[in-house]
């Protein structure tokens, strides 16, 4: 049996895009998933074949390996989606004006803030505060501009199907919406285009493509995380 170890921690690193994979490409009860408490670790763990997988990258390239259907493998678009200046669990916890913050206070974020994992994430992050504006600004220009250099005209990166790249997209895109203080899909377009200032590009539109998807309702049904 393999079996997938999910955490509660907001800053673990987009553990949704495992439960993507899985939800696409595994049967029901295939993968053996398990919710810990991940407050004082942030990593999401795979168990199979007697060796242990942590991490997002490495759980989810297990994960497309062995999976029953085969599809498009991943690009250098997951180092980027990574990288430290796109962090959306960073953008989680901050805040430009009141509304923003009233409006995470409201969701996930404030049970993050009342959970034992806060004080030593912020005495790390310390000097990352002052760039709170800049952080957005990175993300802004990635969503409207960058992205589109890697997205197809219409339907997935890699085809027809979600591949390994766009596991890792999805959970990413959900996790930085979330940041903007909403908390469904649907509201995701209108919170992008306030926020950014742009409306959401044709063709980050695909996001639509993925909502539609019953993995993707089974992941976020009680909302995005």
């Amino acid at each position: 049996m393999v079996s997938l170890y999910l955490g509660l921690s907001v800053l673990t690193p987009l553990p949704a895009a495992s439960e993507l994979a899985v939800a696409e490409r595994y049967q029901d009860g295939a993968i053996d998933a398990k919710v810990i408490n991940l407050y004082s670790r942030t990593q999401i763990t795979l168990e199979a074949d007697g060796k242990a997988y942590t991490g997002t990258r490495d759980v989810i390239a297990y994960l497309v390996e062995n999976a029953s259907r085969l599809v498009k493998r991943g690009t250098y678009l997951i180092d980027v989606i990574h990288e430290d200046k796109l962090d959306p669990n960073f953008a989680l916890l901050l805040s430009r004006n009141d509304e923003e913050l009233k409006a995470k206070c409201a969701g996930l974020v404030s049970e993050f803030l009342s959970g034992p994992f806060y004080d030593p994430k912020i005495a790390a992050d310390s000097g990352l505060l002052a760039i709170t504006e800049a952080h957005y600004d990175t993300i802004a220009a990635f969503v409207n501009q960058d992205l589109l250099n890697y997205l197809p005209a219409s339907g997935f990166i890699g085809g027809e199907e979600p591949g390994e790249d766009v596991f890792h997209l999805g959970a990413w895109m959900a996790r930085i919406v979330l940041t903007l203080g909403v908390q469904t899909s649907e509201e995701a377009a209108q919170a992008i285009e306030k926020s950014y200032g742009k409306p959401l590009p044709e063709k980050v539109a695909y996001w639509r493509a993925w909502v539609s998807k019953p993995s993707w309702k089974k992941v976020y049904a009680e909302g995005l995380h």
